[in-house]
């Protein structure tokens, strides 16, 4: 919620059922413009405000019969469509047991599948989601999840938000969410790699957001590891996409991520020269 859209006429009873809806759809797409806007300054930014949560017993709070054991790690979270999401992360043995068991009754996780797992046990996991509270919320203002760890059931929440939100407006949605939740540091960072800065602000401008939601999808699940750990058609179908389209994002995401890394203007950034 960024403001309000005001339309008004001299004309009585002017406004119907079908203007109604017309203006509302009017007010989504700008404030989900705006939103956008403020998402790829914050991923461009030299500047972000960092909001460090602890929250005990996470799941408690969440009126759910299943505890967590073990280490879960969210490493990243990819918007597809409307308000559903996709989440990937790491679990140990067994955080990966209770994770299966907690997905019946947490009430925004919709289903869970193992990516892959490493010689330890450990497992790679795709998460699916609609509408997670702390991640709506944040996204709305700007901002993005930095990490979320849960070592038996007790978490640490990590978001990067714009210069100037409303820290306290943040963190009364954090525990709306999850009331034990307490914020334990409020810091302003910086990049330490300034040529990464540039880098990553000229990729956050050139990439649409379906552009960017292919191209972590695809990272996440395994689709550039060899062996493939998940195909084009796989992501695709995690994506809510038909398999053309994912392969027209994740090629246009490619060429335009390599067109930074070594076309003109990317040799400062990747640290090579002619000679090399």
């Amino acid at each position: 919620m960024f403001g309000v859209l005001n339309v008004h006429t001299d004309r009585e009873s002017a406004f119907a059922d079908e203007e109604r809806r017309l203006v509302e759809h009017i007010g989504e797409v700008v404030g989900h413009a705006i939103a956008a806007v403020e998402r790829k300054r914050a991923l461009a930014s030299e500047a972000v405000l960092e909001l460090d949560y602890r929250v005990p017993r996470a799941f408690s709070s969440l009126d759910v019969s299943e505890s967590l054991s073990g280490t879960l790690t969210f490493d990243e979270t990819v918007s597809t469509k409307g308000d559903e999401v996709l989440v990937y992360g790491t679990a140990s043995p067994t955080a990966m047991e209770s994770l299966a068991s907690l997905v019946d009754e947490v009430p925004y996780w919709e289903s869970v599948s193992v990516v892959d797992t490493d010689e330890a046990g450990n497992s790679k996991f795709e998460l699916h989601a609609k509408e997670p509270p702390v991640f709506s919320m944040v996204t709305a203002r700007g901002g993005y999840v930095d990490e979320v760890v849960t070592v038996d059931g007790n978490s640490r929440f990590v978001l990067h938000v714009p210069p100037g939100q409303d820290v306290r407006a943040i963190t009364e949605g954090v525990s709306a969410a999850y009331p034990s939740a307490e914020l334990v540091a409020q810091r302003q960072i910086s990049p330490s790699q300034p040529s990464m800065a540039r880098l990553q602000d000229r990729i956050a401008e050139d990439l649409t957001d379906r552009q960017r939601a292919a191209l972590y999808a695809a990272y996440h699940s395994g689709f550039f590891e060899w062996p493939r750990a998940a195909t084009g058609e796989d992501v695709a179908e995690s994506l809510g996409v038909a398999p053309p389209t994912f392969n027209q994002h994740i090629r246009k995401a490619e060429r335009k991520v390599f067109e930074a890394l070594l076309g003109e203007g990317g040799e400062e950034s990747s640290g090579w020269t002619d000679t090399e």
